[in-house]
């Protein structure tokens, strides 16, 4: 076997543990889905984050009550810019068994890893595929 070859093969694992991680991820959203349960909250704080670029992203602090008539607050994972403003109303989803697990119902909140290892499983297994391909009729 050839050192391209090899290169090759090693860039397509690449992108089949991308796309692993990727159904993994679209898993464990898939499930926190199906067993949590959504709340009305509104934004009480935001906190300043720095990205390695000098950019800068906020990360929303939230305020719900849970069925249980029990009231929390969580820092969402994800931070963005342009943020929700302090005092805007958001809908929350949280795990019944852990109310503090929580984050904002969102598209880019629940879905922005699974399809970040998406995209990256596709071009690193997709260009190393296309690669292989060419070279076996070169």
């Amino acid at each position: 076997m050839g050192i391209q070859k090899a290169v090759l093969i090693f860039i397509m694992a690449i992108g089949g543990l991308f796309l692993l991680g990727a159904v993994w991820a679209a898993g464990s959203q898939w499930a926190f889905l199906q067993k949590s349960l959504s709340a009305n909250g509104h934004v009480v704080d935001l906190e300043k984050g720095r990205l390695s670029k000098g950019g800068v992203v906020y990360y929303p602090f939230v305020k719900y009550t849970t069925r249980q008539g029990k009231t929390l607050i969580f820092r969402n994972p994800l931070g963005s810019d342009p943020h929700p403003d302090i005092g805007d109303r958001v809908t929350v989803l949280y795990d019944p068994q852990k109310p503090a697990s929580a984050t904002i119902s969102s598209f880019a909140d629940l879905w922005m890893i699974p399809c970040i290892l998406l995209g990256l499983g596709l071009c690193f297994g997709g260009v190393g595929w296309f690669v292989f391909r060419l070279s076996r009729f070169a």
